[in-house]
């Protein structure tokens, strides 16, 4: 299990939209909503995401959720959650030493952003097939489920 400080993420990896700060925290989701394919990960924003201000949660894919840690930090909601669900076999993505060194107990490790970002961006490219047999393309939204399975390299 992953369990990752967004906005950790989204600074360590630079992704700041001067412009837009939201737009950019949301490019950022997308972006592990595809990439994230294997496992399970947490990923906890500060706020309320313009939802319910005590907080919300929902599932982005098998493999993500999204959280949002509402009327407390989403430092405070990684506390909460860590000593409510124990540390074995967690895995704390975090640049936040602090934070690390405040939670830390047996069984849980971290992993820095930038690095851990890495081997998600690796995973991906080594999983994907190679783009001499992916459409150029995607499959209009009404493309059959053959269309779009082959799109993602799923049909066999």
């Amino acid at each position: 299990m992953n369990l990752v400080d967004g906005h950790n993420l989204y600074f360590a990896l630079d992704r700041v939209d001067e412009e837009n700060f939201e737009r950019g925290l949301e490019r950022l989701v997308d972006d592990l909503r595809l990439k994230c394919r294997r496992g399970k990960t947490l990923l906890i924003l500060d706020g309320s995401g313009g939802a319910d201000p005590r907080g919300s949660e929902r599932s982005l894919n098998e493999h993500l959720r999204l959280v949002y840690s509402g009327q407390i930090s989403a430092d405070s909601w990684i506390e909460n959650w860590l000593s409510r669900q124990g540390r074995s076999g967690i895995l704390l993505v975090t640049g936040d030493i602090k934070l690390f060194r405040k939670v830390s107990g047996r069984g849980l490790k971290r992993e820095d952003p930038v690095k851990w970002y890495r081997t998600l961006k690796k995973r991906e490219a080594s999983s994907s097939p190679s783009s001499s047999s992916h459409p150029s393309d995607k499959p209009s939204s009404v493309g059959s489920v053959d269309d779009w399975l082959e799109y993602f390299g799923e049909k066999d």
